[in-house]
């Protein structure tokens, strides 16, 4: 059967559906990209690192059980407060990033199977120019330490954040840029290592410093975006479609810029629901899933190849909570990471109101799905249930993650359930069994205001074999 008949057959049994019903035909589904197995990955806050250390137990067995379940990952540790740090030394108008805090840091990331990326401060200057001299401290200590830092960053938001009234030009920061590699390159302990940047917090800010010619230094370009303002947020903010298409424009700007500048990969190096620390009372809950799944859908398929969330504790956004306990998006990023593999499919126009993408299944977790397995993230943003039928592979078994809320059964549930058993801790610092639903891929029901997963085990795809 040829493609054209094909489509025509599908688009006429569509035409027969009772509203809420749809075909979702994986048949036509090839590889458009690939990531890697860090593409999801975090951040915590420099202040966080600086104001609220003592609060910092690297040694909490539940932060490390935690931890190992979103692996592999990237630990990025960067933030505002970067400008205004410097490493193990006391200077006017300057926090210290104390050495026992990056021994916990570096001590974190090994243990739950990590890298660490470390953003160093950009604003220590001497003369006009970037002062290496603490970083250079910082980095001699790494080595002393024996650990491996798989990144670093050089400030946070150029051209967007100010101290003392002063402005940087682009090509300023793209000569410092220069220097750090340099720097880098100088000391032969410090290789491997990834020198990612700008780190833009307004894309604008992004041409002028790469034009100025730091995509020479950089191995990674790197920007930043948030979809409202935590003190504006409105809970429908959280699934609305045009306000979640938002992330997509700005992601193209930044490939289209970094195409024209050396086309070195992109990462979205800082992201959450909304800035400012998040919106109190709706970053933290069960709604912020949609923002969330759908932007590493999306640019997955986009072709940007990494996305840190904002972050993994001490905000109104995080994934844990300041006892390092799970939110909402923490159980969603924990199945992302154990489901969804490096191979990224071209997905099937989604229904009115719904978004669905596909990905070859992670053959690395403890599910031991069979080569050729397919996973399709499925997002219902609307407020009536839908039916899915796979198409052509409808006959075949399907396993199902599906996510509600929790026990306050609304958008702003402080809890999740998987398959409609609520998820907490067991013992107060294991992650318990997250278990399927067996089914055909014969009408897969997905709720209202839900999202989850379906990994078809025998798709036998053959770009994911």
């Amino acid at each position: 059967m040829n493609t054209y008949i094909l489509v025509l057959l599908i688009f006429a049994s569509r035409m027969f559906l009772t509203s809420g019903e749809y075909i979702i035909e994986l048949a036509g589904s090839k590889r458009i990209q690939t990531v890697s197995p860090q593409f999801c990955s975090f951040t915590l806050d420099t202040i966080e690192m600086t104001k609220n250390h003592d609060k910092y137990d690297f040694n909490s067995v539940r932060l490390k059980n935690l931890a190992k379940a979103l692996g592999p990952s990237y630990l990025r540790v960067s933030g505002t407060a970067v400008d205004y740090t410097l490493f193990d030394e006391v200077k006017q108008g300057n926090r210290i990033f104390k050495r026992e805090t990056f021994d916990g840091l570096n001590k974190l990331v090994k243990e739950a199977g990590w890298g660490l990326i470390f953003g160093v401060n950009l604003q220590h200057r001497k003369n006009g120019r970037w002062d290496p001299s603490n970083a250079i401290k910082l980095f001699q200590y790494t080595i002393e330490k024996g650990y491996h830092v798989s990144g670093w960053e050089l400030g946070n938001e150029p051209g967007q954040y100010y101290k003392r009234n002063e402005t940087l030009a682009p090509d300023v920061i793209s000569r410092d840029y220069d220097r750090i590699k340099t720097v880098l390159d100088s000391i032969p302990a410090m290789k491997p290592y990834l020198l990612i940047g700008p780190d833009v917090g307004a894309i604008k800010a992004l041409e002028p410093i790469m034009k100025a010619g730091a995509y020479h230094s950089l191995d990674v370009v790197t920007y930043h975006q948030y979809y409202v303002h935590g003190n504006a947020a409105k809970v429908e903010n959280f699934y609305n479609i045009h306000i979640i298409e938002s992330v997509k424009f700005i992601s193209q700007i930044a490939l289209d810029i970094s195409y024209r500048n050396g086309g070195k990969p992109v990462w979205l190096g800082e992201t959450s629901s909304a800035s400012g620390g998040g919106a109190k009372g709706i970053s933290d809950r069960y709604v912020a899933g949609f923002l969330w799944l759908d932007k590493l859908g999306k640019l997955a398929t986009m072709g940007i190849k990494g996305v840190f969330r904002q972050e993994l504790a001490g905000g109104i956004y995080t994934l844990l909570d300041t006892d390092w306990r799970p939110r909402p998006d923490y159980w969603l990023t924990v199945l992302y990471k154990r489901l969804v593999g490096t191979v990224v499919l071209s997905p099937p126009t989604p229904p009115p109101y719904s978004r669905v993408f596909v990905q070859c299944t992670n053959r690395a977790n403890s599910y031991a799905y069979n080569p050729g397995s397919v996973t399709v993230m499925v997002l219902n943003l609307r407020d009536t249930n839908m039916n899915f039928k796979l198409g052509s592979m409808a006959d075949k078994m399907v396993d199902l993650y599906m996510l509600t809320p929790g026990s306050q059964g609304d958008l702003l549930s402080k809890t999740v359930k998987l398959n409609g058993k609520e998820l907490f801790l067991v013992n107060d610092e294991d992650l318990p069994p997250l278990l399927p639903r067996k089914q055909k891929g014969d009408w897969i029901a997905v709720a209202a205001h839900s999202f989850g997963f379906i990994v078809i085990p025998e798709a036998n795809h053959r770009d994911c074999l």
